[in-house]
């Protein structure tokens, strides 16, 4: 793989879209949160979007984003409220795919569908980069040169120091690496490749992609990370990680496992997941298919040999 200096500039307008909700928009729109939220990825973004989503109080909302607006810190700023139904069609979800997840993924729905520039950072409101960096030249920089990626994030650590990165590689190149995931806490993408109907109705999820199954909030019904890892491997679409600065994941809420259907969930996933694991470490060379795995073929734990 080409090492990311060797290739060309990139000059394509990027919107940063960040998203706040009742719980925190208070600490968002203060002078100098966003400003903050922007400069920590080093990059200059042709458009900076304030999405706010499940307020209480609607004109309260607007004055602090009009606020934020007088002071430069964003461009423009939309409720997802507005967009909801129109960005579930596009895609081919309803309110009733996420359960308890909607207002956690229909405010990346609503991003990745509401109008643009073609290429969009998404980023969660809690979010830090250590330390702050330019990552999304050298994404948009492989994404250009190579058409399996579709999506870029910076690399991830988690509170204990360990990060899962290199064990989810398939290839490693100057800077970066490629494997199959999703992050909905920071992602690159274009909105032409995604915006689109993201799941085939005909057949479940985790009967499609199983590798799907292993995220903690499964059982409790779908959410956007889940159903855009499984639309890219099911499309062999790779994501770029950035190495050189990382982000630690925000645990998923303690939402507790309640009633027959959730239980049987949880009892399907924790069976489709060990599954998974028995099948690769025995057959490491027949279980390379982004469907059936979740680490990297390069994951030193089953060494392919390719």
């Amino acid at each position: 793989m080409k090492g990311i200096s060797a290739m060309s500039k990139v000059s394509e307008p990027v919107e940063f879209v960040i998203n706040c909700f009742e719980r925190n928009i208070d600490e968002v729109t203060a002078p100098g949160f966003l400003a903050q939220a922007v400069q920590q990825h080093c990059y200059p973004f042709a458009v900076r979007t304030l999405l706010i989503n499940n307020v209480t109080d609607r004109a309260r909302a607007e004055a602090m984003a009009n606020d934020c607006l007088s002071r430069g810190e964003i461009d423009r700023f939309c409720f997802v409220d507005d967009l909801r139904e129109r960005s579930f069609k596009q895609v081919g979800l309803t309110e009733k795919d996420f359960g308890r997840f909607l207002h956690w993924s229909d405010c990346c729905v609503v991003a990745l569908v509401m109008d643009g520039p073609d290429l969009l950072c998404y980023v969660d409101v809690d979010l830090t980069l250590r330390p702050a960096m330019d990552w999304i030249t050298p994404a948009l920089l492989v994404m250009r040169h190579d058409r399996r990626v579709a999506v870029g994030n910076p690399a991830w650590v988690m509170p204990n120091g360990y990060s899962p990165v290199a064990a989810e590689a398939d290839e490693t190149g100057e800077g970066f690496i490629l494997g199959y995931g999703f992050s909905d806490m920071i992602f690159l993408a274009r909105r032409s490749q995604l915006a689109r109907p993201l799941l085939r109705r005909w057949i479940p999820l985790w009967l499609e992609c199983p590798a799907t199954m292993r995220f903690p909030g499964a059982p409790l019904g779908l959410f956007f990370e889940q159903i855009a890892e499984g639309y890219l491997r099911l499309h062999h679409l790779r994501r770029v990680t950035v190495l050189g600065t990382a982000f630690e994941p925000i645990p998923i809420s303690d939402y507790p496992v309640t009633g027959l259907l959730e239980r049987i969930r949880r009892k399907r996933n924790s069976l489709v997941t060990a599954g998974l694991v028995v099948a690769r470490r025995r057959w490491p060379r027949l279980i390379t298919s982004p469907r059936l795995r979740y680490t990297g073929l390069l994951d030193p734990e089953f060494q392919v040999d390719r």
